[in-house]
């Protein structure tokens, strides 16, 4: 989360992430070497877009906003929502 958070974006191996996260923009999942050098190639070829995305996924899937409330919640503790 750290590289979305800073506007880099990510490439990495699917361990299941992309049936929660949006991927494509910004954030790639690959399951082979084939996939991996596109999704490089993707990214170099329009860097400065996908920089943007990268930090539109992290604010939208790992902001404390949204994580922090959830676990809370999950956890039954009550804290007040901004």
């Amino acid at each position: 989360t750290g590289y979305l958070a800073t506007g880099r974006p990510v490439v990495v191996q699917d361990t299941g992430f992309s049936e929660i996260l949006q991927t494509g923009r910004g954030l790639f999942s690959f399951t082979d070497p084939e996939e991996a050098a596109a999704a490089i190639e993707e990214v170099n070829h329009n860097y400065k877009a996908h920089c943007k995305w990268a930090r539109e996924v992290a604010e939208e899937y790992f902001h404390f906003d949204k994580v922090l409330f959830e676990l809370l919640q999950k956890c039954q503790i009550h804290a007040p929502k901004n």
